[in-house]
């Protein structure tokens, strides 16, 4: 059975955060200082430090709020399948290579890929081999005044096999600004959210198209990334 959870941060009054059930049952304390942002095969990832991803990585069983590993400084992308993706050297402040690690929840070899900016806000294909997220640009569109330090970002996707990175055509991201990842259930197709203000732009796009596909927007405003849930299509009676 899936184990469904939400988060809540250290704050003045405590400095413990917890594992908050969705579907009943009680909260779980997670160690002191730690700041939950992801959870799969029912293991906690969060940072020492703050939400941003400074400090040290940790693997936190979502069942006691225990200590399972630590990963070392870095900051998650991604998890999904048991797998866990999380950047190392990457400075969103100052545009170099850096490296993404990849590694099982439960042990075992860690992967590393390097890629040219920081990455962000990951979604893992159904079949393991691809992962979804923006990357950083190296410099600010001069067709635009974004009145922001950092400049806008692409989306891209990494073949975990190949380790071929390929950018989405087309879509650029402003800064601080993240759309919603995830793949089709057969994981041909990249399925994107797009915050336009009023309204949410939905995407899908493939590798070789020359540009995404767009279908009917949805009315109304996000209050932060817009999530998408990718449910299987009904069994024919």
């Amino acid at each position: 059975m899936a184990l469904t959870r939400g988060f809540s941060y250290p704050n003045d009054n405590s400095s413990s955060g917890y594992l908050v059930p969705l579907n009943g049952g009680g909260r779980v304390r997670l160690p002191s200082g730690i700041f939950a942002n992801l959870i799969t095969d029912r293991v906690v990832v969060g940072n020492t430090g703050s939400p941003t991803g400074i400090g040290s990585l940790l693997l936190i069983d979502a069942a006691t709020g225990h200590v399972r590993n630590n990963l070392g400084s870095g900051a998650p992308v991604a998890v999904g399948d048991g797998m866990v993706f999380w950047m190392v050297g990457c400075d969103p402040s100052n545009y170099k290579p850096c490296t993404l690690h990849r590694r099982s929840v439960a042990g075992g070899t860690t992967s590393s890929y390097r890629l040219p900016g920081p990455p962000c806000c990951g979604a893992l294909s159904p079949d393991g081999r691809l992962v979804a997220f923006t990357i950083e640009r190296a410099a600010q569109d001069p067709r635009y005044a974004l009145g922001h330090p950092f400049p806008s970002s692409d989306i891209a996707i990494l073949d975990l096999d190949t380790a071929r990175l390929e950018i989405v055509p087309g879509i650029e991201n402003p800064p601080k600004v993240f759309p919603g990842l995830a793949f089709s259930t057969d994981s041909r197709w990249l399925l994107i959210a797009v915050d336009a203000g009023p309204e949410t732009r939905l995407l899908a796009w493939r590798s070789g198209l020359p540009h995404p596909y767009e279908s009917k927007p949805i009315s109304g405003l996000a209050l932060a990334s817009a999530p998408i849930v990718v449910l299987p299509s009904p069994t024919a009676r």
